[in-house]
């Protein structure tokens, strides 16, 4: 059945099928990728090495091809039930990892503490009241105002992910603009930057 014959009520369904699809490949690929570091520092078997990286390359293809497909579909399936999709920037702050959309930021730059001002910087982690500001991290300049720069400890990827409403109880908290679904079904919230 191809995405454009989908009646309105299983195109939103569907589209969450592969969703939890790619997340479930996700995983398995991370754990993969682990399994195969563990072996190559404790085996000279190097045919079952190489068997183990074919594995994984093969892995990572059909996570690809899966999220052209997901891409694909997207651009058919525009109905009220239908997740949201955003590009994401993953980030650390502290133990904490949060989502920014990409949208909002323009550029991303090195940062430390030492070696630069910190006017403009909100440092998430102190902002979020999450942790203390790092000593040195990325800074995220924002889009909508080039002066002012969200600070994070890492960035961890960037992707298309799947964003959910937040429950009642985290609607009041209008810094967040969702929750973000990941490898494993980790949420990540999204930080809405508008909002500090």
């Amino acid at each position: 059945m191809s995405a454009s014959t989908l009646n309105p009520e299983s195109a939103g369904a569907t589209l969450r099928g592969l969703l939890t699809q790619r997340r479930r490949l996700e995983a398995r690929l991370l754990e993969s990728r682990e399994m195969a570091a563990r072996l190559r520092t404790c085996s000279r078997d190097r045919e079952s090495i190489a068997e183990l990286d074919r594995f994984v390359a093969a892995l990572d293809t059909d996570l690809t091809r899966l999220a052209d497909t997901i891409h694909a579909a997207r651009t058919h399936l525009n109905t009220a039930d239908a997740p949201r999709m955003e590009q994401l920037l993953i980030v650390r702050c502290g133990e904490q990892v949060l989502a920014v959309p990409v949208a909002a930021v323009a550029e991303i730059r090195a940062w430390r503490a030492s070696e630069h001002a910190s006017e403009n910087v909100i440092a998430l982690a102190e902002a979020l009241q999450i942790g203390p500001a790092p000593e040195r991290g990325f800074l995220l300049v924002l889009a909508q105002d080039a002066q002012r720069a969200l600070l994070a400890d890492e960035i961890v990827q960037q992707d298309e992910l799947e964003v959910r409403e937040l429950g009642p109880s985290l609607a009041a908290l209008r810094v967040y603009s969702g929750a973000a679904v990941r490898a494993h079904d980790e949420l990540a919230l999204v930080v809405d930057p508008s909002a500090l």
